[in-house]
């Protein structure tokens, strides 16, 4: 008997297509599912919303192929049932109306849960949800394949960035070095009695054990994601670092300088004071002494040295 002139054979052909085409479906989502970005993504899933989207993707997919599957499961029941029945053209035509109208409840996501998927009021044919299927599937692949790219791209990254770290404290503890020394050579020669000077203290110990873990742990994706959030916390912790230590060793030097251009300043004066044949007056004797006195003795008041150089510089230029 020819298969164009019995429906139950029609039925049956029509009920193995779409098995065929579900198994392929069946096939695909295994293979999302056996991705290793996938199974990295949804054992340890990542906050960023893209991410996120991505999973929620795939959760669609298995929620629209169980509803594909339901109904072609459905068709195939009807078909059975029908097919010991005296009349079977009832369970036939349920089961043709499953396959050829819209019977296929549609899976969107969630309004109210972005992350989850939800069966909306509207519904598709079975062969519209194949080609669905199908298509959303190559391109959720592609969007992984894409993912795992871009994470192994973060990985290599973050570890460009550990190594520039290392070499960022290096030269950390090289100007704290430089600060202190700088700092105890001022403490020395300049007094406190003009005010306090800055005296960073940077955690050099904390940021060190921090950058040792950060380097031991894993930088593979997904890994790298979390190691780079944490590094750019440590970068951020550097930066304050550097910067109260440059400002500091700014403020020591500054200082420092103007002891050393006041000297300049009370010799040439001296200088000028003897040309002008003034350079034995007593009141200017005097407060050349005074400001020499300020000046090479430890600690130096900058504010009372500069106050005497203008002064002897004031009355030089009267005499």
């Amino acid at each position: 008997m020819a298969i164009a002139s019995n429906p139950d054979l029609q039925l049956d052909q029509q009920l193995e297509t779409w098995k065929k085409r579900t198994d392929i479906i069946s096939q695909a989502l295994l293979q999302l599912h056996d991705l290793p970005i996938y199974q990295q993504l949804s054992a340890h899933p990542p906050a960023d919303a893209k991410t996120q989207a991505i999973l929620q993707e795939v959760q669609q997919l298995y929620e629209q192929f169980d509803q594909l599957l339901n109904v072609l499961q459905q068709a195939r029941q009807y078909r059975d049932e029908s097919a010991g029945l005296l009349s079977s053209n009832q369970g036939r035509a349920a089961a043709q109306r499953l396959l050829h109208q819209s019977s296929v409840p549609l899976v969107l996501a969630s309004e109210t849960r972005p992350s989850e998927a939800q069966i909306v009021d509207q519904t598709i044919t079975p062969e519209a949800a194949i080609a669905l299927l199908i298509r959303r599937c190559k391109t959720v692949n592609a969007t992984l394949q894409q993912a795992q790219a871009d994470l192994q791209q973060q990985a290599a990254q973050l570890r460009q960035n550990l190594a520039q770290a290392q070499r960022d404290l290096s030269q950390l503890e090289t100007l704290n070095h430089s600060t202190q020394a700088l700092r105890q050579e001022y403490e020395q020669k300049i007094s406190t009695v003009d005010g306090p000077a800055p005296t960073p203290q940077p955690s050099l110990s904390a940021l060190r054990q921090t950058l040792i873990s950060l380097s031991q742990e894993s930088t593979d994706a997904p890994a790298a994601t979390a190691r780079t959030l944490q590094l750019q916390q440590w970068k951020q912790q550097q930066q304050e670092s550097q910067q109260s230590l440059e400002s500091a060793l700014l403020f020591y030097q500054e200082r420092l300088n103007l002891r050393q251009e006041l000297r300049g300043r009370l010799s040439a004066l001296q200088a000028k004071a003897q040309a002008k044949q003034k350079i034995e007056d007593p009141a200017l004797s005097q407060l050349a002494q005074k400001a020499e006195r300020s000046l090479y003795s430890r600690p130096t008041s900058l504010k009372q040295a500069e106050t005497l150089v203008q002064q002897y510089e004031q009355q030089l230029n009267q005499r």
